[in-house]
């Protein structure tokens, strides 16, 4: 387990143990791409061992495959193998047929989202599903392990931590130049994420069942196969990218903005949403503490959008100014002379949810998503790349709590 030292209070942890392997919406969940594919290694010992010629032309053909396509289909092509992935879980086991709806239902959303050519929305939303996915496969094809208790664990947890030694050099070598900004923010939320999600299927494993840390070892590789994903699609930004900064005042504003709302009725009606906006302040905060500010500004700006959507109360009138107040949007992020991606993933967002209001008008709170975006996010977003906040100044009172959790609950 990990403890932290908060000053003020926060959210309640989420129960130490699920029922079944439906883990909580707050782990912020992200692609694990080729999941059916083996990494290829070559030995230098002695001598220099090739592979046969018909192997070289193998890879070679695989790898013009890959530089023949663009990034968006890439990303199609990740949905369709979700997908396919999802439905081959087996029906027999519990696990996978709570999670399968759910999965289904959200990987629908991204595929939705991407046809109407909201590329970078259909990216993010994929997210939710991969690490996920990679974790309900790591604990069904771990069979021997499950048989082999806490010792068959442990002798695969350091197993994975070689894996990631060697991932940690891959990633800091990884170059993003001519990347868009969203995608690099992408990556470095997933990045950061695969370290502590690792560390904390150990203590999981011990304190619950064993299954429960080997699901949490498949969510970490998954979070840091997405990141090298994010950085080998072959989308090219336009512009050249923002030099962004640190935003650690600007946490602490929206943190004890979030303090100040977690108060009854709204603490108890909204408990699990105030969960997964505590998950994003922790993350944006890790990375801010990283220097990963394009993956920081993503998590802070998500955090921000996951609690104006508590006080969002749109009504059918408001629907033709929110289009046009993202029409306005869009047009001032195309002028711009920087690579303003990570404001779009927001804006598709809000334009998505307008389109989905005025295809079936029923339902009000479709709206929600746009209001929040567009009077909060957005202007927190133009705000982020202005001038910074003053750091806040200490409390006169602190009172630290020590709260036992799991990350990003």
């Amino acid at each position: 387990m990990y403890s932290a030292t908060l000053a003020l209070s926060s959210p309640k942890s989420a129960p130490a143990q699920p029922t079944h392997l439906r883990w909580p919406e707050t782990l912020t969940s992200l692609v694990r791409p080729n999941a059916h594919l083996k990494p290829m290694t070559f030995s230098f010992k002695k001598s220099l061992t090739v592979p046969p010629l018909s192997a070289l032309l193998a890879m070679l053909a695989f790898s013009a495959t890959a530089l023949a396509q663009d990034g968006k289909q890439q990303i199609d092509h990740e949905a369709a193998s979700f997908e396919k992935r999802i439905q081959s879980g087996p029906d027999s086991d519990a696990n996978w047929k709570e999670s399968k709806p759910s999965l289904l239902k959200t990987l629908a959303t991204a595929k939705d989202n991407l046809a109407a050519g909201r590329t970078l929305l259909g990216l993010a939303q994929l997210s939710f599903v991969g690490p996920d996915l990679t974790g309900l496969e790591n604990v069904s094809g771990s069979a021997e392990i499950l048989k082999s208790g806490g010792s068959g664990f442990e002798k695969e947890w350091k197993r994975r931590e070689t894996q990631l030694a060697d991932y940690n050099k891959r990633y800091t070598g990884m170059r993003w130049d001519g990347k868009p900004a969203a995608v690099r923010a992408i990556a470095e939320a997933n990045w950061v994420e695969t370290r502590a999600l690792f560390e904390a299927s150990r203590p999981y494993a011990a304190a619950t069942k064993i299954q429960y840390g080997l699901y949490y070892l498949g969510r970490s590789q998954g979070n840091a196969d997405f990141a090298f994903f994010c950085n080998g699609l072959n989308l090219k930004a336009q512009k050249p990218a923002p030099d962004y900064r640190s935003l650690a005042p600007e946490i602490e504003v929206l943190q004890s903005r979030v303090i100040a709302a977690y108060q009854p009725p709204a603490s108890i009606e909204h408990h699990s949403e105030f969960i997964q906006i505590n998950a994003a302040i922790k993350t944006a905060k890790e990375l801010d503490g990283a220097h990963l500010y394009f993956g920081s500004l993503y998590k802070y700006l998500d955090a921000t959008r996951l609690l104006a959507m508590l006080s969002a109360k749109p009504d059918p009138a408001q629907a033709q100014r929110l289009e046009a107040d993202a029409a306005d949007f869009r047009r001032q992020l195309a002028s711009a002379n920087v690579d303003e991606s990570i404001g779009e993933i927001f804006l598709e967002r809000a334009e998505s949810a307008v389109a989905g209001f005025n295809a079936d008008k029923s339902d009000t709170s479709k709206l929600k998503p746009a209001q929040a975006v567009l009077e909060t996010v957005l202007p927190a977003y133009l705000a982020a790349n202005e001038k910074p906040l003053p750091a806040p100044a200490p409390a006169d009172h602190v009172i630290n709590i020590t709260l036992v959790r799991w990350p990003y609950t």
